[in-house]
């Protein structure tokens, strides 16, 4: 009987190992299962580690074009600003050319409106001057008739 005992227990022990074996199996298949798991999770992080870093490079690339975009804004308005006061400072100038402009026309209207007057006069002067001779030739020509009568 013992002996039957003894072969009862050692099968009582082996059933339990083969089950505690299948068991230890599927917690070693779940843990392979979990890694894999785990590598599939590094694997997609690490990709988007990599769609991340390129992104914060294309981002690092758009800001330092709109800083070269914002220079350049920023000269063009300063040369704007230059532009603008050259054109203001032509324009005083211009106005300056055209004050001293204007007034030299109308010195030169004063001029010929002294030069009209002056000609109006000479022509007043003129024509007295012809109707005195005409009178002066009427009266030589009657002193000579008289003359030549006596």
């Amino acid at each position: 009987g013992r002996l039957q005992d003894k072969v009862a227990t050692l099968q009582n022990t082996l059933t339990e190992n083969e089950v505690q074996k299948i068991r230890l199996e599927g917690q070693v298949r779940n843990l392979q299962l979990t890694l894999q798991q785990k590598d599939a999770l590094i694997e997609d992080l690490t990709g988007k580690m990599g769609d991340a870093s390129r992104e914060k490079d294309q981002m690092s690339n758009l800001i330092r074009q709109t800083e070269h975009t914002v220079m350049q804004a920023e000269a063009e308005k300063r040369a704007l600003k230059d532009a603008e006061m050259v054109a203001a400072k032509e324009k005083k100038s211009l106005q300056q050319v055209l004050e001293m402009s204007q007034a030299e026309k109308d010195r030169l209207e004063e001029q010929l409106s002294l030069i009209e007057k002056r000609r109006t006069d000479l022509e007043s002067t003129h024509n007295t001057t012809c109707r005195e001779q005409a009178k002066l030739n009427r009266r030589l020509a009657m002193t000579q008739q008289q003359l030549a009568d006596t």
